[in-house]
């Protein structure tokens, strides 16, 4: 995970950029704290975001360039957007930028493979002080990784230990449980090292693997394997490429999916079903051509395309209506490289018109992105979500968290 502090601006062009961003449906305002009468109007264009923390910051008149803007980024999606979250109210707080009244904003984007959230504040305390920026992108790393480092010997030997109860057959798939679980390792002189942030956390001795090992018997495993196939066949075609598959596999499903070989050219899949403590291997599931075969891109130009996209947006939410425009672009941008923007237009490259959203799907989206512009308040009581509801135009109280 990388924390990387990004050029500061004395207009807060933070903003802007990532409300960019928000507009073509690549990202979406996860959390605002501290903008007072904003939150209360829910008037949050980019512009008045933008003159409330030039006012705010104003206090200090010495301070030329007031913005801070960090993002925090993981590989792949080894961390959750929430839990990027989290991570970054430590942050935040280890930085010095978490005083009660400092107004925050944090956008978590979907724009690239790997899960990354932007966090954009003032450089200016609640107080009038600047905040200690002495040193700040050397503490910046060391900040999170000492987040992160919260005895990670002893959770990679809990989930090396727990690795051992599953139903496995091979080294490899042994290797199989823990990559799944977010760990690297390598044999070297007759033991199973483990890695995690480049670091060895433990290691295992290849025999103790080896005595681990059994299996379920074909018959018995028979019935979870043609349920495994039918969710891959589903998802699959839900899917852009095998990174997307195995990413919605493991968030729907708590399915592993750990590929083999070179990233670009896997010769095989192994499939951790964490639900059941088995491990199989992929081709007894599917074999891997067929898996990896999802379509290729069309000229989006034509009807027939437009259709195609129309009718894939229609059948992600039907898989899951509470899908946002951010995350719905994710996959399309993969497959098709379209967007669909927040006026239900679905656009390529140059922002190219290529069609619109179904009626019936958009108003699904709309009512996502409002119960989303809800969230982001945190509503803490009965009272603030029933009111935040009324303005959001939300008649299902019970959906706010």
């Amino acid at each position: 995970m990388i924390a990387t502090i990004l050029k500061s601006s004395s207009t807060f062009s933070a903003v802007n950029y990532n409300e960019r961003k928000v507009s073509k449906g690549t990202a979406e305002l996860v959390e605002i704290a501290n903008f007072g009468y904003l939150q209360k109007t829910g008037n949050l264009s980019a512009s008045n975001l933008r003159e409330y923390l030039v006012k705010y910051s104003s206090i200090n008149q010495n301070i030329k360039n007031i913005q801070f803007h960090v993002a925090i980024s993981c590989k792949k999606q080894d961390y959750s957007h929430e839990q990027l979250i989290d991570i970054a109210h430590q942050y935040l707080q280890e930085m010095g930028y978490a005083e009660s009244g400092q107004p925050t904003l944090i956008y978590a984007h979907h724009d690239t493979a790997n899960n990354h959230i932007h966090i954009v504040t003032s450089r200016v305390a609640p107080d009038g002080k600047k905040i200690d920026d002495h040193n700040e992108r050397l503490r910046s790393q060391a900040v999170l990784n000492m987040i992160l480092n919260v005895e990670p010997k002893r959770e990679a030997k809990n989930i090396m230990q727990e690795a051992l109860l599953y139903f496995f057959e091979t080294v490899g798939q042994y290797q199989a449980i823990l990559e799944s679980s977010g760990y690297e390792s390598y044999v070297e002189d007759d033991l199973l090292k483990v890695k995690r942030g480049g670091t060895v956390q433990d290691s295992i001795a290849i025999s103790e693997i080896e005595n681990g090992a059994s299996k379920k018997s074909k018959e018995k495993t028979s019935k979870r394997r043609k349920q495994l196939k039918a969710i891959l066949l589903k998802h699959k075609g839900l899917s852009s490429n095998k990174d997307d598959l195995a990413a919605t596999l493991k968030r729907r499903f708590g399915i592993g999916l750990v590929f083999v070989g070179k990233k670009d050219t896997p010769y095989g899949y192994i499939m951790v079903d964490h639900k059941n403590k088995t491990v199989y291997k992929g081709s007894d599931i599917l074999n891997l051509k067929a898996l990896l075969n999802f379509g290729k891109q069309k000229n989006i130009s034509n009807n027939g395309q437009q259709e195609a996209i129309t009718n894939f947006i229609h059948q992600l939410l039907e898989e899951n209506d509470r899908l946002t425009i951010a995350e719905l672009n994710t996959t399309l941008w993969s497959k098709y490289r379209v967007n669909v923007y927040h006026d239900g237009s679905i656009r390529g490259s140059r922002h190219t018109m290529v069609g619109q959203v179904r009626t019936d799907d958009y108003e699904i989206l709309r009512k996502n992105f409002r119960r989303q512009w809800i969230q982001n308040f945190n509503p803490a009581t009965e009272e603030e979500r029933e009111v935040l509801c009324k303005l959001g135009h939300i008649d299902e109280v019970n959906s706010i968290e």
